[in-house]
């Protein structure tokens, strides 16, 4: 069976709204973590770590879990991603202090490292048909800089 989780609306330094590096830091505490985001790095690519409360429904009941996402990086990159059922976990994890998989495969970004800011991408899709004929073609992502 699958899993059900809410994670609410994305906060405002989720990527999909662009990157700021006012966002990103190089630890993530209990005092930021909702703002902020860690940077680490793994074979010269950035990952942009975000840890986000959610609601996990498990046998009918709401359990209140933390998500630690793995964003930007490659698609394998995802598979860094972990759930905790304590923040103080969540963030030893995101932070690459408790000799977790996020720890043994990534290291702290270096300025050089992080990105430029960036908008949020636009994308544009390009249909044909109409109703039940209707076929999807094409869909172009543009970048934006801020």
């Amino acid at each position: 069976m699958g899993k059900l989780i809410n994670l609410g609306s994305a906060p405002p330094h989720d990527p999909m709204f662009g990157i700021s590096r006012s966002n990103i830091v190089s630890r993530l505490t209990r005092k930021n973590w909702r703002r902020k985001a860690a940077g680490r790095a793994k074979d010269g690519r950035f990952l942009y770590v975000m840890v986000r409360l959610g609601e996990e429904e498990i046998d009918g009941k709401n359990q209140k879990r933390y998500y630690v996402r793995v964003h930007l990086g490659l698609p394998e990159d995802r598979s860094l991603n972990a759930d905790f059922d304590k923040l103080t976990d969540a963030l030893a994890y995101a932070n690459g202090e408790d000799g977790a998989a996020l720890a043994s495969s990534t290291h702290m970004a270096s300025a050089d490292q992080i990105p430029e800011d960036r908008g949020a991408d636009i994308y544009v899709s390009g249909f044909t048909g109409q109703g039940e004929n209707r076929r999807h073609n094409f869909t172009l992502r543009l970048p934006t800089k801020v």
